[in-house]
């Protein structure tokens, strides 16, 4: 399990990027180039991308419209002295992650952790002429931290 506020340090010192299926190659933000915004809440990690006008960045938005990428990953290393290790009531092994830094955030076909989602948000500014502005696509994602076992 991921402890709410493991990502605490990470999201305040790290440079994060935001990748289609961990490829550094197809880059759709980063939060120091202020595209790519994460949150940490009580629920998990809010992850908000301003992708580029990029082909590829086109059609994952199309892909993930569809519903053929409908899911996230994240890579991470344990920082030092961030893990906890414990048996339960049932005498199952847990580890409890308490500080992660995090590398990437990434929609990808075959997540690790099935229970994540990504959906498009489209924007719309109103201008002055009564037309709207391009959408901005945002991609979106919440990962429930209660949730996310790193040892399954």
């Amino acid at each position: 399990m991921i402890r709410p506020g493991a990502f605490a340090a990470s999201l305040a010192t790290d440079d994060v990027r935001a990748l289609f299926n961990h490829d550094p190659n197809v880059i759709l933000g980063r939060n120091r180039a202020g595209t790519l915004q994460l949150e940490e809440d009580g629920h998990g990690l809010a992850i908000t991308i301003d992708p580029p006008a990029t082909q590829a960045a086109r059609d994952l938005l199309v892909s993930i419209e569809r519903g053929d990428v409908s899911q996230m990953s994240f890579e991470l290393t344990i920082a030092p002295d961030g893990q906890i290790w414990e048996r339960d009531r049932e005498g199952r092994v847990l580890r409890t992650l308490t500080a992660v830094r995090l590398h990437d955030v990434s929609p990808v076909v075959f997540p690790a952790y099935p229970d994540t989602a990504v959906a498009v948000r489209a924007l719309a500014t109103w201008q002055g002429s009564a037309r709207s502005a391009p959408p901005v696509a945002l991609l979106r994602r919440r990962l429930d931290l209660a949730l996310v076992d790193p040892t399954a």
